[in-house]
Parts: structure tokens; sequence; C-alpha cells
């Protein structure tokens, strides 16, 4: 007995072996060549080939390669798709145990997130779950930062790479590109402590990777959310860094905009 899913956009896959696509007259339509596939949502088809996960339209175009270890259905526009990695020197339960990164994209394969270790959730109405288990912490609730902008005195600040906005009132930005308009300097990353100093005439601040506490001039403070190591880059919560300068921040949640403005 062959196994099937649910029709959608007039198509629905059908496992012959490998798994493929049929309308409603059973005709196949995208030949049977996958390792797994789902019905269709927001227009594409989450399938699987050579072990890894993509997304193909009605016509069996590839329109986001498999490139993904894990991934689930479009909804909203947006879906998650994770990747498996080993961390160097594990506790020696997990040696040869894979570590999952997670991320947000979009219809087009773009990036809407950057990876991030902590858990997170598929968008549903616009919004997504974000959890640490690690610390046993519910972080909170995100949404996708297609026009997330940060301003500093009117002026908009750019960035290379992906940030987000969380649903608990914070800006994540990538630490260095952040750092420098901010008008810090900046050390790299300590291989051996994985610690980050950033640092202007009259402030210290240290931070570690994963860590949600970091030191400014020897005094301890604790965030609500960690220094991200991701695949791409360091991201880190926009206010670890104003807290030390004499600023403003003001969030417009209408216009997704940040304003840090110089007292």
């Amino acid at each position: 007995m062959m196994n099937t899913g649910n029709f959608s956009d007039g198509l629905a896959p059908v496992q012959n072996g490998c798994w493929g696509f049929v309308d409603r007259n059973n005709k196949v339509i995208i030949p049977f060549q996958y390792s797994d596939a789902s019905s269709f949502s927001d227009d594409l088809a989450k399938i699987k080939y050579n072990n890894k996960y993509g997304y193909i339209d009605q016509n069996g175009n590839i329109i986001i390669s498999p490139l993904y270890d894990e991934a689930e259905d479009f909804c909203d526009g947006l879906t998650l798709v994770s990747i498996y990695y080993y961390p160097n020197n594990p506790d020696k339960d997990l040696v040869g145990v894979p570590f999952v990164k997670f991320k947000y994209i979009d219809v087009k394969g773009i990036s809407i997130t950057p990876y991030v270790d902590n858990s997170l959730y598929s968008f549903h109405e616009g919004v997504a779950c974000y959890a640490d288990y690690q610390n046993n912490y519910l972080v909170g609730y995100i949404k996708p930062p297609t026009n997330t902008k940060i301003m500093l005195n009117n002026h908009e600040l750019n960035f290379d790479s992906f940030y987000l906005q969380s649903f608990n009132g914070h800006v994540i930005a990538p630490y260095s590109q952040l750092a420098k308009q901010l008008g810090f300097n900046i050390t790299p990353v300590n291989d051996s402590d994985h610690t980050i100093v950033i640092y202007s005439a009259s402030t210290r601040i240290e931070m570690q990777l994963n860590s949600r506490k970091i030191t400014v001039n020897g005094v301890e403070i604790n965030y609500d959310l960690p220094v991200m190591d991701t695949m791409d880059n360091i991201y880190i919560p926009v206010e670890m860094l104003t807290d030390t300068m004499n600023v403003d921040l003001q969030w417009n949640s209408d216009n997704q905009i940040l304003s840090i403005n110089s007292k």
C-alpha cells in the first residue's frame, strides 16, 4: 500500500518507493524521486533529496536548494529549517552526538534570522516561540524583521547581515558592525575562553559566547538574551552596548524602528 499525503494546490505527495506528486486524476505530475515529501503550503512543498531538505514548486522546479537536515512546512510565508553540527570538546556523553542550529527563511530561501542554538518554533499568524532549553528558560516570542531599522541620532545604521526584533522588546545585531558604528573598538574572539572585548576610552565590556552575563568595567550585568554564536555571525542585544552609553532607546513597534538618541 502506497503512502499518501493531503491534496493541496491540486497535488498530493505519494510514495511509490520514492516520493512524487500526483493530481486528482492520479496522473504523475512530479516524478517519484524524493526520499520524503510533504503537501504544498504557500505554493511550495518540502522535499528530501540526497539526505537534505529543500522546497519545490508545483512544476517540480527546485526553489530552495536541499541544504537542510530538518525543515518544516511554510506558514505565513516563513518556515523553520535546521542543520546538524558537532561542537568542539563536547561533554563525554555527547561525543559523536549532533547538535542543532535553527533559523527562519522566507519563500525565496532568504534568511530571516541568523542560525541560533536555541530552540525555535514555526511561525503562525506572524509570531513564533523562541526557547532556550539549555537554561530551562523561555525567552519569548519573535516576529520577522523585514523592515526593522536601528537609528542613531536620526541616521540609519547599516548591517551586512540579518538581525531580528523579539517580541519581548529586544533587537539583536551583528556585534562587530554594531560596536564600530556606536564608536567602540573590538578584539577578536578569544579561542580559549570564547570571550569578546568591546572597548572605548572609558568603557571596557567583556562578554562570552552564548552567555547572558557581561562585565562592564569589572561590574557584572545579566541580560534576558545571550550573546548568540551562530553559523554566520555573532549577535548581541543592542542594549548590551547602549546601556553603557549616555543615550535613550525608543522602540517604535508600528514602524519597526529602534532609535538611539544622545541625551
